[in-house]
């Protein structure tokens, strides 16, 4: 995160096979359940600024204070330096809010987290996308 020239390399190096595993599990799962209505989630870090977006119906912004997630990307051996590096290399916070159709504020406890998500289930399996 420190060479763009280096984070270039490696993005095109990896995002293809990526993308191509994705698009395969895509035709997987339509292979499989048809027009039967399920949710299929796509957990896509990079979404945002990633042609994977044509792919959803609704996309989910997940987020956190940034003094939390200073914490928890510490306690991954991270340093303030190194997620400011990569959260500069990704769209905007702002942005990938006024993309999202849903946020979840992952701020709270683990309960709280988990309420949110089971009400966003509950909303998204009732939804037509037909």
């Amino acid at each position: 995160f420190s060479d763009a020239a280096e984070l270039v390399r490696l993005n095109n190096l990896i995002h293809p096979e990526v993308r191509n595993r994705i698009e395969e599990g895509i035709n997987e799962f339509m292979a499989k359940n048809g027009e039967e209505k399920k949710l299929l989630v796509l957990d896509v870090p990079l979404l945002a600024s990633s042609t994977l977006r044509d792919f959803c119906d609704e996309i989910i912004f997940v987020n956190s204070d940034e003094s939390l997630r200073e914490s928890r990307t510490q306690l991954r051996g991270w340093s303030k330096q190194e997620l400011k590096k990569r959260e500069a290399c990704q769209m905007p916070e702002n942005d990938k809010k006024e993309l999202a159709g849903f946020i979840i504020n992952n701020s709270g406890s683990l309960d709280e987290t988990r309420q949110q998500v089971e009400a966003l289930y509950q909303n998204l399996v009732s939804m037509d996308f037909s």
